[in-house]
């Protein structure tokens, strides 16, 4: 019990051209067999397809060691490289790599932007396991999700490296999915999606909320959102923090994208910097630094509700605006806004003022004239994307144009701006006025200071808006 299984002893070789799954799986297996331990994984590089964790059993890579998955066009015969259901007390820990080999299901290859094949394998896919612990490690070159805990309680995720390739669509970083007391600590994180995203998908539903997550001292870079809640969003989201991090060169800050029945309640985002720059338009967002959005998937079913979110002591250099909508009254309300020192630039060569609320309800007439499957779907989406060219004028559209404000707040009630300051670098022409505020009911504005870029543009504009 509580013994080292060195993967060398169960017939592991190291190098390109041996296939280690089995010789580790039967180290996984021995060590489960005697109540628990350490499997060992030594200095070199071993290719791996597929390994089951057991419980009470610690896979621990060594400075030095690799683990590298195998391609296989096999569909749906493995769902990640590292994989465990219904077993507690596992962890995933050392100095070592695990890399996922992502260029190997590249199915397209255009400027910024790598599609992949189907049944791309996640990295690590653990499902209704209690205890789980992954620290120290390195992931690389993920082709899909990194790490999916599913229906997970108590896990810790602290101080490892995420290190995806930044073209390579759908690289999440973690996706807690339907889990309950999480722990992400002093992580690095680099992906071609969103690095760290909170789910409830709807297959998974059994498992209930999303609660009591803890995201802290993380330093994020991707090409859609540094922190995400949603879009699937079938259950309630609730007793969220994320403090001291580091988000830049994004294409999206913090985003919550309400698109199912679920709700959001009680969340706080606090001592975090944010730095977002416009990106390719194939991924999701609009230099966002801040994104609440609750907008129903199908139109027949109307979303939940976003309530008591608070945003506090926020550094943001930002390319793109804050933006908060609802579709229906009451679908957003008390959000607060406290601390937020904001700056808008111009800094890519991409264009400005649009906003992108995908995936959203599109009108007969914008499914016409969007791109066809193959020439811009996106994603697990099955919402044909707009092209930066064919944004829409009108608010309502998937993507849309209109001017850049540092604050826009609409259809929504019990919103609060204090003790903020907004400013704009240079004279963009699609710069707009600091806050502005279009059907929202209660707007409290308290200790708002603003510098626009054109004499015609106001700090304040109201449309259609009551104050507190």
């Amino acid at each position: 019990m509580n013994g080292v299984y060195p993967i060398l002893e169960y017939g592991a070789q190291s190098g390109a051209d041996f296939d280690a799954t089995a010789s580790i799986q039967s180290a996984i297996d021995a060590c489960h067999a005697a109540g628990g331990g350490r499997v060992l994984v030594t200095p070199g590089l071993f290719r791996i397809l597929r390994l089951t964790l057991r419980a009470h059993v610690e896979l621990h890579l060594m400075a030095g060691a690799r683990l590298v998955g195998i391609s296989d066009p096999r569909p749906a015969e493995r769902l990640a490289l590292l994989e465990a259901k219904d077993a507690d007390f596992i962890s995933v820990t050392g100095l070592g790599i695990i890399d996922g080999d992502s260029q190997s299901y590249v199915a397209t290859r255009i400027p910024y932007h790598l599609g992949g094949v189907e049944n791309r394998p996640k990295i690590m896919l653990f499902e209704h396991c209690k205890n789980v612990t992954i620290t120290g490690i390195t992931i690389e070159n993920a082709p899909t999700w990194t790490i999916h805990p599913v229906g997970c309680e108590n896990v810790l995720i602290s101080s490892i490296r995420i290190l995806n390739d930044l073209r390579m669509a759908n690289s999440d970083g973690i996706d807690p999915d339907h889990c309950q007391n999480v722990r992400i600590a002093d992580c690095t994180i680099r992906c071609a999606d969103d690095c760290i995203v909170l789910k409830n998908t709807l297959p998974y539903r059994q498992y209930g909320p999303c609660r009591d997550i803890l995201i802290t001292g993380c330093q994020l870079t991707s090409t859609s959102a540094g922190f995400k809640i949603g879009s699937e969003t079938w259950d309630r989201f609730e007793n969220i923090v994320m403090s001291d991090c580091i988000i830049t060169d994004s294409n999206r800050g913090i985003g919550i994208q309400l698109r199912d029945t679920g709700s959001v309640e009680t969340a706080l985002f606090q001592n975090i910097t944010i730095h977002t720059r416009y990106f390719y338009p194939r991924f999701w967002g609009k230099a966002d630094p801040i994104w609440i959005t609750a907008i129903p998937r199908d139109p027949d079913q109307p979303t939940g509700s976003i309530r008591g979110v608070r945003f506090s002591n926020i550094v943001i250099r930002s390319e793109g605006s804050i933006f908060v909508q609802g579709t229906q009254p009451g679908d957003i309300s008390g959000v607060t806004f406290d601390g937020l020192d904001i700056t808008l630039y111009k800094q890519s060569k991409w264009e400005g003022g649009l906003y992108d609320r995908r995936p959203a309800t599109m009108t007969r007439e914008q499914k016409e004239r969007a791109p066809r499957p193959g020439n811009g779907r996106e994603g697990n989406s099955n919402i044909p994307l707009l092209d930066i060219s064919e944004a829409d004028a009108h608010r309502s559209a998937n993507i849309f144009r209109d001017k850049a404000n540092a604050l826009r707040l609409e259809n929504a009630s019990d919103v609060c701006v204090r003790n903020t300051t907004a400013r704009f670098e240079g004279d963009q022409p699609y710069y707009g006025d600091a806050l502005r505020a279009i059907d929202v009911n209660g707007l409290r504005v308290e200790n708002f200071r603003a510098r626009t870029a054109h004499a015609d543009d106001r700090p304040l504009r109201l449309e259609n808006t009551t104050m507190a």
